[in-house]
């Protein structure tokens, strides 16, 4: 997992901007208290995102996109939502930010987080990620042993906090089963 010099959230706006300039129409919101995360923690949520349009830009060229962050108290939610493709897949050129899917949720599930992705019902795809905060992990200000306040590696004492951002409630419920340890429902492309 990449540390020193990787991406930090303070740089979404301008990822963004990049899908914009490639020709997708973006919404980016931002919820909650922006604050400084342990350096794994914001450069997992960067990656996400950055998958994610990537592969907005790959498979559903011409779709409009969402992206949403929200700072929690004790986590960090992504959400990138795209809407139905106009035309067949292309390549924009940009930089993809890993191994799709797979990588998005290996590298969420490494910080004790939760992770879904899949069709949504107006045709598009969606990919929701929820990160505990760090603040109990490597580079976090509270341990660094590796050990949550429950003393178990990658977890934290968090409330079922379920809700997400608008329309995404589904998808986090989904994430927060996987994080009790329920059968994981999302569909990998």
């Amino acid at each position: 997992m990449e540390v020193a010099g990787g991406p930090r959230l303070a740089e979404l706006e301008a990822l963004v901007g990049q899908s914009r300039a490639a020709g997708m129409a973006v919404e980016l919101s931002v919820e909650g208290e922006e604050r400084r995360y342990a350096a794994p923690v914001e450069q997992t949520a960067y990656r996400v995102v950055q998958e994610a349009l990537t592969n907005v830009h790959k498979h559903a060229p011409g779709a409009s996109a969402r992206v949403r962050v929200a700072h929690r108290t004790a986590e960090i939610a992504v959400l990138v939502e795209n809407g139905p493709s106009e035309r067949g897949a292309a390549d924009a050129g940009l930089p993809s930010g890993g191994n799709g899917l797979v990588g998005m949720r290996e590298r969420v599930s490494t910080l004790g987080g939760g992770f879904v992705s899949g069709a949504t019902e107006a045709g598009g795809f969606r990919v929701s990620a929820v990160i505990p905060d760090g603040a109990d992990g490597p580079d976090g200000p509270g341990r660094t042993d590796g050990h949550s306040r429950t003393g178990r590696p990658g977890r934290t004492d968090r409330p079922n906090d379920a809700d997400h951002t608008d329309g995404a409630a589904r998808a986090d419920r989904t994430a927060a089963e996987e994080r009790r340890g329920g059968v994981e429902r999302a569909k990998s492309a």
